[in-house]
């Protein structure tokens, strides 16, 4: 009998050449935790009739079929370049083995992904819960001190299955967490000691366009809007420094550095990944709420100064040789 539990759980993803149309699972990924369900809605006749108080089982109809939800994974070493890509849109890698890098820029989104999560049953089954046309239409990623950073994917899928085989989950795909020991954030070329630092996106995708077309699942979610790049990050206030830059309305660029070890035969090349940005603060002012020391509060926007890419590009140095 086996494990009974989420000890048992695995996540593994695929890209789709077709929307909605599954591709079998091949990249595995340790997941901290998930949140992908289906919500299938139940239309209720609202026809009065003499003498009926309770809805009967003629009167009601499944109604709008959608799937998503969350997904908490830890920050690793190899195998996001394919999560950053579909985060962002644009990819392009180069380098040689073993060292290459995978430049994520806002673009055209990815068709889509398959998603699979095992989920174990208590009698020791893993169940393949499938997810269908899953696109990323919001994501976070941070880290605190003195923990390992972090990726929040939002996923907007068209359909849950359990039909689809259990994908084989490979152990020795997986790389090393990245953390804040080898984390660092800079501001406008000069290093922020932080507290915690979180970058978040939104791709402004429709994610409920149902529509008269014979199916109850909803059609491939499209960019509805701008997207939008934010940011928060803590810093002690050691000085009225970032505040001026906020109150005189000042674009800066914000570099975000996660290092972990080095590459095998890598010639002294490390596993890293660097976000930058050109960001402006939205705020605010640092308050007193005890005798502890004070922190500055720096919400951040990334705002493009040229082509999208100034607004965020993610490099991601690895062993991998394609995203």
């Amino acid at each position: 009998m086996g494990v009974g539990s989420g000890e048992a759980a695995q996540l593994m993803i695929s890209e789709e050449s077709t929307y909605g149309t599954y591709v079998a699972v091949t990249r595995s990924y340790e997941m901290v935790s998930e949140t992908l369900k289906r919500k299938i809605e139940r239309l209720e006749s609202k026809g009065l009739a003499a003498g009926r108080r309770v809805i009967r089982s003629s009167r009601w109809v499944p109604g709008k079929d959608s799937s998503g939800g969350d997904i908490n994974l830890e920050l690793n070493s190899i195998g996001q370049g394919l999560l950053f890509k579909h985060m962002l849109g644009a990819n392009v890698t180069s380098g040689s083995s073993p060292v290459y890098t995978h430049t994520a820029t806002p673009g055209d989104l990815p068709t889509s992904l398959s998603v699979q999560v095992g989920r174990p049953s208590i009698d020791g089954t893993v169940n393949p819960f499938s997810y269908t046309g899953c696109r990323i239409h919001q994501w976070e990623l941070g880290c605190k001190a003195g923990e390992i950073a972090m990726i929040k994917l939002s996923i907007a899928a068209q359909a849950e299955t359990t039909a689809q085989a259990l994908g084989t989950f490979d152990a020795t795909k997986i790389g090393v967490p990245l953390t804040f020991v080898g984390g660092t954030l800079s501001l406008g070329g000069s290093q922020v000691d932080v507290l915690d630092a979180t970058l978040k996106g939104n791709n402004s995708l429709d994610v409920g366009r149902f529509r008269l077309r014979g199916a109850a699942t909803p059609k491939q979610p499209l960019e509805n809007s701008w997207r939008d790049y934010t940011g928060s990050i803590t810093a002690d206030f050691e000085s009225l420094t970032q505040y001026n830059h906020y109150s005189a309305g000042d674009e800066l660029a914000l570099s975000l550095v996660f290092v972990g070890a080095a590459i095998p035969s890598g010639g002294g090349s490390k596993y890293q990944l660097t976000i930058t940005q050109n960001v402006r603060y939205d705020g605010e002012t640092p308050n007193v709420s005890g005798p502890q020391m004070l922190t500055q509060p720096l919400p951040v926007k990334a705002v493009a100064s040229g082509a999208d890419s100034t607004a965020v590009t993610f490099a991601y140095q690895t062993t991998d040789s394609a995203a």
